[in-house]
């Protein structure tokens, strides 16, 4: 199947099993890898997702589409606030 056909990847930046795990920054390294070979659908990361790890993210120019940020909205006490204040680090970008 060509790459090009997949409408979507789904990167997970943790070890699937629970949430919690720590998030592993070498994952990042498979967004700049898809692009070189020539993937330009959409790319989602999915696990560990949260300011400082977005912030990461955008650091080392490793962006994907799509970002999964699970239970760092499910857990947040203010999920408005948890919203804006992702937006205006994606927006900053």
């Amino acid at each position: 199947m060509p790459l090009k056909t997949i409408p979507i990847i789904q990167i997970m930046t943790i070890h699937p099993g629970k949430q919690g795990n720590p998030f592993i920054i070498e994952s990042l390294n498979k967004i700049g890898q898809l692009r070189y070979l020539g993937y330009r659908t959409k790319i989602a990361v999915d696990g560990g997702v949260n300011l400082e790890t977005v912030q990461l993210m955008i650091s080392r120019k490793q962006i994907p589409d799509i970002i999964c940020p699970g239970s760092y909205f499910s857990k947040a006490e203010n999920l408005e606030k948890r919203i804006e204040e992702m937006n205006k680090v994606i927006l900053s970008y």
